[in-house]
């Protein structure tokens, strides 16, 4: 029961990660994200770069 709690737990979370990655990607390519992007995650558009390192290590992950 325990290992598949971990295994639910496991895939959720990387879809998370993949979703939230993705949406980055539509908002540095300049669409339309499908779900609201943090006021934080809008401050580092200051620093392009900085964005993208972060959506793909989410992607990765």
């Amino acid at each position: 029961m325990a290992n598949l709690l971990v295994l639910i737990s496991r895939l959720f979370l990387g879809v998370v990660f993949l979703v939230t990655g993705l949406n980055g990607y539509f908002v540095i390519f300049g669409f339309e994200p499908f779900i609201a992007t943090s006021p934080d995650a809008m401050a580092l558009f200051e620093f392009q770069y900085l964005l993208i390192v972060e959506k793909t290590i989410e992607v990765i992950c």
